[in-house]
C-alpha cells in the first residue's frame, strides 16, 4: 500500500459518496415542502430547506458555522451558499469524508419531517395563524405537495447562520 493508492481510494469513496447523496435527489425535492409543513407546530427553526433550499449539515460545522449541506435541488454535496450565484459543489474530498453518513440517508430525514408535520399544533399557537404563515411561505417559494423542489426565488444572505 502507497500513499499514491490511499489517496486514490480516498477520492473514489468521496466520489462514492457524492453520488450517493445525488441518487437521492428525488427524495430531497420533497424536503422543502415537508419542512415547511412541520413547521408553526411545536416551534419554527430556521427553514433553510425551503428558504435557501439547502439541509445544512451538522458534521461540516466550523467553529459554530455551518459551512456546508445538501443542495435539495441537485442532491449535490454543496458549501454553504452566500447568495443565488454563489451554490457550489463541495471539491474537498477530505471535506466529503468528515460528513456522518447518516445524514446523507434522505429517507429517515423525510420519514421524521413527515411525522413532525402531522403534529398538532401546540396550544400556545393559533392553528389558523400558522397554517396561513406556511401557505404564505409556500406561495412565496413556489411550494407545493409532490411537485419538485425548485429554486425560483433569489434568497437573502444567510449569514447569521451559516457564517
Amino acid at each position: 500500500m502507497t500513499i499514491k493508492k490511499l489517496r486514490r481510494n480516498q477520492h473514489e469513496l468521496a466520489e462514492e459518496i457524492r453520488q450517493f447523496c445525488r441518487s437521492q435527489v428525488d427524495l430531497w425535492n420533497q424536503l422543502p415542502w415537508l419542512v415547511l409543513q412541520a413547521q408553526g407546530r411545536t416551534g419554527w427553526g430556521p427553514g433553510y430547506e425551503y428558504s435557501v433550499g439547502m439541509m445544512v449539515l451538522e458534521s461540516l460545522n466550523a467553529h459554530g458555522y455551518h459551512i456546508g449541506g445538501v443542495d435539495l435541488e441537485t442532491g449535490e454535496l454543496i458549501y454553504a451558499p452566500k447568495s443565488q450565484s454563489d451554490i457550489r459543489p463541495i471539491t474537498d474530498d477530505a471535506q466529503i469524508l468528515h460528513i456522518d453518513l447518516e445524514e446523507l440517508d434522505a429517507k429517515p430525514i423525510l420519514k421524521q419531517y413527515i411525522e413532525l408535520s402531522q403534529e398538532e399544533t401546540g396550544s400556545y399557537y393559533n392553528y389558523e395563524e400558522q397554517e396561513k404563515q406556511r401557505q404564505a411561505l409556500a406561495k412565496r417559494y413556489h411550494l407545493a405537495a409532490g411537485k419538485p423542489y425548485r429554486r425560483k426565488t433569489p434568497f437573502k444572505v444567510v449569514e447569521d447562520y451559516l457564517g
